[in-house]
């Protein structure tokens, strides 16, 4: 747990902005590595929301690791709106797209001067490695998208989704032809993009089989990026409720810590304060993110070390007790007692019952881990002196 965390976003009536900068913030504060992969879109929208030197100070730094997609993924459809269609998963590719190309382009764009732009392109080049989706990819995706029970029940929670208000049945099956695919299906698609544009009235996006193939195709990407990197991946709820469906009992493994961070913070800072709304509301900047990250190495070790065996909040709650007077017991036997208080106290303001059970077992904690917690760096230091100081500015940037 909070190891290390991918970080793939795309530009979908789920996700919104394309880059969603109070997630890379949180990330970065919460894992040990963190990656994020970016196609031009979400690159160009990295490096024109802060200044460049921020993200090539975070990836020479080691702070982030960023990879480029060099081609897309899509549906290629032939004979579209017709009953003969077929829809054929593949990767394009364009010349726009290649990495110095965008770098320069978009650099060139922020400073005005093409030599400043150059000079910082070859410097980012060098930091960010390439990732491309094969031939092999796509027809695995065709294989998964021609499981008509996953295919069917996912279409069935993007429509529920994006037009809850579509009453119709819904029968979505996929019959495989090669590594392309027919659609059979009963949606009204004219009634659906009647609803659908009145929610998201801004897209330039319609629903059609294509749509929804393209919306798996990305779903089959993000795990393949959760596997490749043996990492934890940020997805969104359309996502992971597609994903807890395609992987049933494994989807655990894709974000049991990143939910841990959200307890830990709701227990820590009221709601409103969490770091990555702090960041999109804008009452702390991205750079004073960046500004922490050496002080947060100790931190992300402890949540590493020591989360996976406790309760992230509970262990916190615990820490912070210990670092304002457990020092002063007298003796080993008293800290024992103190501690499983602290899980009992828990309850009393509104753990829900949990407390109390991480409280009876602390009593066979290694002496050795509970004097290194004790006398040794304290999770609430970082708290304290950094996140809060972090969290609690106005839109001003005054605390």
């Amino acid at each position: 747990m909070f190891e290390r965390i991918v970080i793939r976003q795309r530009n979908s009536p789920s996700l919104g902005n394309p880059l969603d900068l109070g997630l890379l913030a949180e990330a970065l504060i919460f894992y040990g590595e963190v990656r994020l992969i970016a196609n031009h879109v979400v690159l160009e929208n990295l490096l024109c929301a802060e200044p460049p030197e921020v993200v090539l100070e975070l990836l020479e730094q080691g702070f982030l690791k960023l990879a480029y997609e060099t081609n897309q993924l899509l549906i290629m459809t032939e004979n579209d709106n017709t009953p003969a269609a077929l829809h054929q998963p593949t990767a394009g590719h364009m010349d726009a797209w290649d990495l110095p190309v965008v770098l320069r382009t978009v650099l060139h764009k922020v400073y005005g001067r093409s030599g400043k732009a150059r000079r910082v392109a070859n410097r980012l080049e060098k930091k960010i490695e390439l990732v491309q989706y094969s031939e092999n990819f796509t027809n695995e995706a065709a294989e998964d998208l021609s499981d008509e029970q996953y295919v069917e029940e996912s279409v069935r929670t993007l429509l529920r989704t994006y037009v809850p208000e579509y009453r119709n049945s819904v029968q979505f099956r996929t019959i495989r032809n090669g590594n392309k695919l027919k659609v059979l299906t009963d949606v009204s698609f004219p009634e659906a993009n009647r609803l659908y544009h009145q929610h998201i009235p801004a897209t330039h996006s319609s629903l059609s089989p294509a749509y929804f193939l393209a919306h798996l195709l990305n779903v089959k990407a993000d795990l393949q990026f959760a596997a490749r990197f043996d990492s934890e991946i940020a997805i969104d709820d359309v996502n992971a409720s597609i994903i807890r469906q395609h992987v049933g009992q494994l989807f655990n493994r894709l974000g049991p810590s990143r939910r841990a961070a959200e307890a830990f913070q709701e227990f820590v800072f009221d709601d409103a304060r969490r770091i990555a709304e702090a960041v999109r509301r804008g009452s702390c900047r991205f750079t004073d993110v960046v500004a922490i990250l050496p002080k947060a190495a100790k931190f992300k070790e402890w949540l590493r070390s020591d989360a996976p065996q406790r309760d992230v909040v509970k262990a916190y709650f615990r820490e912070v007790i210990a670092a304002t007077w457990i020092d002063k017991l007298p003796s080993k036997v008293v800290r024992w007692f103190v501690f499983t208080g602290a899980g009992i106290g828990l309850d009393a303001i509104g753990a829900g019952g949990l407390g109390t059970v991480a409280g009876v077992g602390l009593g066979v904690i290694d002496s050795f881990l509970l004097d290194r917690l004790i006398r040794g760096w304290k999770p609430s230091q970082f708290v304290d002196d950094h996140l809060r100081n972090l969290i609690g500015r106005d839109s001003s940037g005054q605390k």
